[in-house]
């Protein structure tokens, strides 16, 4: 099979057209610069399932509002174009460009030192803009390292004011395990959910994505969701050959949680950002590695029949279970 897509240059980003063609089994995204030569990236490993078998998934409607019109190819517009054919599903926004960790692997390079934190008026401005393009939507809050933002409990409740029901807050955690009292705060102000940054059970892990020892770390965090009756979804960043043999583990490790934990959200590393080095193609994690490894890790208590695509425009971009 082939098929052409719109695609990038991984050197200059210039948009130049890409084809996925089929080498034997896997599915590579083949391109060509003009300038920096062809490049071939694998996105689909393997037949089980195989990239035509995984299906087309649901339609879905499309946005409730568009804010700007199409004037010339995407990337070049956005904000929302009405060239979307997808609603949103999660708004995210970054209250803050500073973090409390240098993680190696950080797409958003964040630090302690620099970085603006976002004022309460903007905040409020943005919640405004996404009510009145078709929200409030699900709000997730980002950055950056949110818990470092001196007014996140703020934050939330405003966001719970202008009628956002579900409102959850990505983190690494380390204030939550460190600080007696904080998480009941947010819950307080009306966090639903903590999107938590968590790789694996063993310290080795962490060392080598994040820098340092963190498994005990993440550990008290489900702990204190658990006594606070806070909802917690684990967010494990997976990279082939470092985090991807404890998949089974991650599993368990929910599992172990439950009903605090809600869910696993599986995220494969993005290579931009602090993390300047491409992957080989035999280092890189596809979906179906994933769902083979889990079913592995687990004795087919978590099966690859148990899993759906997405909806039809990102069919082979993720998948979701119940």
């Amino acid at each position: 099979m082939t098929r052409t897509v719109r695609s990038l240059c991984p050197v200059c980003l210039k948009p130049i057209e890409g084809e996925y063609v089929l080498h034997g089994d896997d599915l590579y995204l083949d391109k060509t610069c003009p300038e920096h030569g062809a490049t071939s990236t694998i996105v689909w490993r393997g037949t089980s399932p195989s990239y035509e078998d995984w299906g087309e998934g649901d339609m879905g409607n499309g946005p409730a509002s568009f804010q700007t019109k199409r004037s010339s190819r995407c990337p070049y517009d956005c904000g929302i174009c009405n060239e979307h054919t997808a609603p949103t599903c999660t708004i995210l926004v970054e209250i803050t460009e500073r973090c409390n960790m240098g993680c190696p692997i950080c797409f958003a390079s964040a630090t302690a030192q620099t970085g603006e934190h976002m004022s309460m008026a903007t905040f409020a401005s943005m919640l405004e803009n996404i009510v009145a393009a078709g929200g409030p939507y699900p709000l997730q809050l980002s950055g950056g390292e949110p818990t470092v933002h001196p007014l996140l409990p703020e934050f939330i409740a405003l966001a719970k004011d202008y009628g956002f029901k579900h409102v959850q807050v990505n983190t690494n955690g380390l204030r939550i395990a460190q600080q007696d009292g904080y998480l009941e705060t947010l819950r307080d102000a009306g966090v639903d959910l903590i999107y938590l940054q968590c790789d694996g059970v063993s310290d080795e892990t962490y060392r080598r994505i994040r820098g340092r020892d963190l498994a005990a770390i993440k550990r008290r965090v489900l702990e204190r969701c658990q006594e606070a009756h806070v909802g917690v979804q684990l967010v494990p960043v997976l990279i082939r050959g470092v985090n991807d043999h404890e998949l089974g583990d991650i599993v368990k490790l929910a599992k172990e949680f439950m009903p605090a934990v809600k869910g696993i959200h599986f995220q494969p590393c993005s290579y931009f950002g602090r993390y300047e080095i491409a992957p080989s193609n035999d280092n890189r994690i596809t979906i179906p590695d994933v769902l083979r490894a889990m079913e592995e890790q687990t004795d087919g208590e978590v099966a690859l029949r148990h899993f759906i695509p997405r909806k039809k425009h990102d069919t082979h971009c993720g998948f979701s279970a119940y």
